[in-house]
């Protein structure tokens, strides 16, 4: 699990690029908000948004998040 903080705007890229594809949603387990799906790399991802621009993230790898923080937002 990775711990990192953000703005929104850089976490709303930073998700969209982690999560490339959705799962449906699992049934309410209490706890953060989390969005789960399948990552860039076909594995399994999920970030879960705890409030106050911190996100943890389950699934890639430090360096795949690295990377993509430091590439530029396409839009």
């Amino acid at each position: 699990m990775i711990r990192i903080a953000c703005s929104d705007s850089e976490a709303s890229c930073l998700i969209a690029s982690l999560i490339t594809e959705v799962a449906m949603p699992c049934p309410c387990e209490g706890g953060p908000l989390r969005i789960c799906g399948t990552g860039p790399d076909g594995a399994p991802a999920e970030v879960r948004i705890l409030g106050g621009g911190v996100y943890e993230i389950e699934g890639p790898t430090a360096e795949t998040v690295a990377i993509i923080r430091e590439r530029r937002c396409l839009y």
